[in-house]
């Protein structure tokens, strides 16, 4: 059998060598199942392939247009890149100008900006602060000198109460909602202080400084005006001392001029005042200035006590001391020395036509009451000594009246002494000599002279001479004006 197997083997090996010899493929049998699993593989297949050409086709697609947006993009950003130089450019020059229009702007209208909704807790702390009614109109922000709160119209106290124009207030931002207020710097802009609350303005800034919920670092004053019934003493600036304990240690005020200055210490129920001037006039009098002045005193509700005047004036040196009262009406008592003072600038001074060279030397008494303070120095009644040194009067020749006894004018040469003592009494413009006593070696004088508001005097002179080894003596009336003495 195996023999047979292995014959028909080689028939069917030598069938199909022919077959392939002749073209042809064998020939296989394949069932129907078989076949059909053969084409659903070659058509998935096909699927798979047409699926990953479409996957290949979007690819490259996207790639595409992914290498034209940057394309675009790029040439996008050459247009930007020059539109932003060329922008830069214009923009920091814009803004160069710009910023500075920006800020002026700003600090324009920032103080038109109201903020009302502060009023109501100023007032309170205001009013907790100082122990007095405070009333607020209005509420602004300011960037100048830096960022503080400006208060306007404020009004503290009932009438006659105090109006202040403005209160710039720059806070510690820390302290803003913490039951201490803190207060970097507070100043008071407009205050006008008068006689008749002049104490409750001092006992209010003391308060302020020792508040319980306000703690106030620096506090200073500006224009602020001083006025005592009729009488304006200008406007001051200032600063205001706090001590240690929170409690009021001084004011300090000074007029725009550094003319004045006025230092103010509190002593208990009263005040001392401290006063410095240079080139000052006196308020009531502006023709008597002082060149320099230092003075002391304590204030009460309508008197000043000044215990030490002293200084400076018509080139001499002066000491004084005074009661100033302005209760019922304008009053001023005190006494005086006045040492070497210039005669030529204080006849200037008082628009004397006299001409009288020499220093003076005066001491006295002086009483003054007017209705008006301009009137004080009008109305005063002084009384005093005086004494010259090696002084003449000028364009007056006294000796002239002993020679001569004929009425007649005696301008003329200098009348020289040696010394001119006396006492005078001024009141109402009057000025009486008495006691007059001129002395120089060949001529001697006695009498008594009246000058009147108008300058036209009138006295009683007896004097002799010592001429040509004789002496001759005359007694002889004077008449005329201080500048045009004649002999009577």
């Amino acid at each position: 059998d195996e023999r047979a197997l292995s014959e028909e083997d080689l028939r069917e090996l030598a069938e199909e060598e022919a077959e392939l010899e002749a073209g042809r493929a064998p020939t296989i049998e394949i069932d129907e199942s078989t076949q059909a699993a053969d084409e659903k593989a070659r058509q998935d297949a096909e699927d798979l392939a047409r699926e990953e050409v479409k996957r290949i086709a979007k690819e490259d697609a996207k790639a595409e247009a992914r290498l034209k947006a940057q394309a675009r993009t790029q040439a996008m950003l050459r247009v930007a890149a020059a539109g932003v130089k060329k922008w830069s450019k214009r923009g920091i020059k814009a803004t160069l100008i710009g910023l500075p229009l920006l800020v002026l702007l700003l600090i324009v209208l920032l103080p038109y900006i109201n903020l009302g909704m502060l009023v109501e807790p100023i007032e309170k702390l205001a009013s907790e602060s100082t122990g007095a009614p405070v009333t607020v109109k209005n509420v602004h922000a300011s960037l100048w000198p830096e960022p503080n709160l400006v208060i306007g119209d404020v009004a503290i106290g009932v009438d006659p109460g105090h109006k202040i124009e403005t209160v710039h207030v720059t806070p510690v931002a820390s302290t803003l909602f913490e039951p201490v207020k803190v207060v970097e710097s507070l100043e008071i802009d407009g205050l006008e202080v008068e006689q008749e609350n002049f104490g409750q303005a001092l006992q209010w800034i003391g308060n302020a400084g020792k508040a319980e919920h306000l703690k106030i670092e620096q506090m200073s004053l500006k224009n602020i005006s001083l006025k005592i019934r009729d009488l304006e003493l200008g406007t001051f600036a200032g600063k205001v001392g706090i001590n240690d304990s929170q409690e009021l240690k001084n004011i300090e005020l000074s007029t725009a001029d550094q003319a004045l200055s006025v230092q103010i210490l509190p002593r208990g129920g009263s005040y001392e005042l401290v006063l410095s001037a240079t080139h000052w006039p006196l308020p009531v009098n502006p023709k008597i200035v002082f060149d320099n002045l230092d003075a002391r005193g304590i204030l009460n509700r309508n008197q000043i006590n000044f215990s030490q005047l002293k200084g400076e004036i018509y080139g001499g040196s002066f000491t004084a001391n005074a009661v100033v009262d302005w209760g019922s009406q304008w009053s001023a008592a005190g006494d005086f020395r006045l040492s070497r003072a210039d005669m030529p600038q204080m006849l200037q001074a008082f628009n004397s036509a006299a001409s009288i060279d020499g220093k003076l030397n005066l001491a006295g008494k002086f009483v003054c009451k007017s209705a008006t303070a301009a009137g004080l120095t009008e109305a005063s009644d002084i009384t005093a000594n005086f004494d010259m040194s090696y002084g003449s009067f000028n364009d007056i020749e006294l000796t002239r009246a002993v020679l001569s006894r004929e009425s007649q004018s005696l301008a003329g040469d200098s009348t020289h002494f040696d010394t001119l003592t006396g006492s005078v009494q001024i009141k109402n413009g009057l000025y009486q000599y008495r006691k007059l006593m001129l002395e120089s070696p060949q001529f001697h004088a006695r009498g008594q002279v009246d000058v009147m508001p108008n300058q036209n005097i009138s006295g009683r002179i007896s004097a002799n001479l010592a001429a040509q080894s004789r002496r001759l003596y005359a007694n002889f009336s004077l008449t005329g004006k201080v500048n045009d003495v004649r002999r009577q």
